[in-house]
């Protein structure tokens, strides 16, 4: 996923809330997606991020991910 994408939905969802600067959410983020990485490749034997490991990819760069729900449980219909 698009790093910048992920950080400004971070940004947004952060209003209201403790304030974290961008820089603590670029951290926070970046040890999350390492630990994920982690026990995803020890646990399946695979390698995270690897295209071949997934059924189905979206992209979800330019578009609302509860846009996308509809569709997605369409396909699955």
């Amino acid at each position: 996923m698009n790093r910048v994408i992920t950080i400004g939905r971070c940004m947004e969802r952060n209003e209201g809330a403790e304030q974290f600067t961008e820089k603590e959410i670029t951290r926070h983020i970046k040890r999350i997606d390492r630990n994920r990485a982690r026990y995803y490749n020890d646990t399946t034997g695979q390698t995270w991020g690897d295209k071949r490991c997934y059924d189905l990819c979206v992209n979800t760069t330019d578009r609302e991910i509860k846009a996308l729900v509809p569709h997605l449980a369409a396909m699955l219909r």
